[in-house]
């Protein structure tokens, strides 16, 4: 009876335990974030990320093998939240431009135009990256799924073209909004770059469902 009172007030220290190692594990995630948009990911240093998030060098090892491991999770929350503003359009995006537009808003990187440039570069890599860990199981595309949703969707109503699943078509655009992203991350204002109004009239004049050719054969 008393063993269990004195659980009861202390309460689980298997719980406890747990919780700190999330708080540390997240205090290292962003400060190592933190020291790839101060020095870029390729200078970042382990042991003045350890520092910053007020832990020695080998708690960092503890929990990330490498930095990269943080640049992947990094780019797995940003998958998911990009997603998640994809799927929340259902219903309400109605049109090819309203679905594009609705991407490249979620695709803009945090921090909008004070984003490093060389840490979106980065993303953009490990997200086109395969296979990213060897060692790990296969991650659901979840941009691709959400986008190709959405396009499903638009081929019901016939707005989209239906000759290409929607899968593939959601590949081809996302090529296509990662080709931009990293040419205007590596030279920003390059005239030679489509700017983002120009990518979504070309993808959408792309994706629109076509008029069937048998009928405007019958045409005069």
């Amino acid at each position: 009876m008393c063993a269990m009172s004195a659980q009861s007030e202390n309460g689980s220290p298997t719980s406890q335990r747990e919780r700190q190692r999330i708080e540390t594990r997240e205090r290292l995630f962003q400060a190592a974030v933190e020291e790839f948009r101060r020095v870029g990911f390729s200078e970042a240093q382990i042991p003045a990320i350890a520092e910053a998030a007020g832990v020695v060098r080998g708690t960092f090892y503890f929990h990330f093998p490498s930095k990269e491991h943080v640049l992947l999770e990094l780019v797995e929350r940003r998958e998911d939240e990009i997603a998640a503003a994809l799927l929340a359009l259902r219903g309400s995006a109605t049109t090819v431009e309203q679905v594009l537009s609705g991407l490249l808003d979620a695709m803009e990187p945090p921090g909008g135009e004070d984003a490093d440039p060389e840490l979106v570069r980065e993303i953009v890599a490990m997200q086109l990256r395969t296979p990213r860990d060897p060692a790990a199981a296969p991650r659901k595309e979840v941009i691709l799924d959400a986008l190709a949703s959405l396009l499903g969707d638009l081929a019901g109503r016939g707005e989209v073209r239906t000759d290409l699943a929607a899968e593939p078509l959601a590949a081809l655009v996302m090529t296509s909004v990662y080709g931009m992203t990293i040419a205007r991350g590596a030279s920003p204002g390059d005239p030679r770059h489509p700017t983002r109004e120009q990518l979504v009239a070309v993808l959408q004049s792309g994706l629109r469902a076509q008029a069937d050719p048998a009928a405007s054969a019958d045409l005069p």
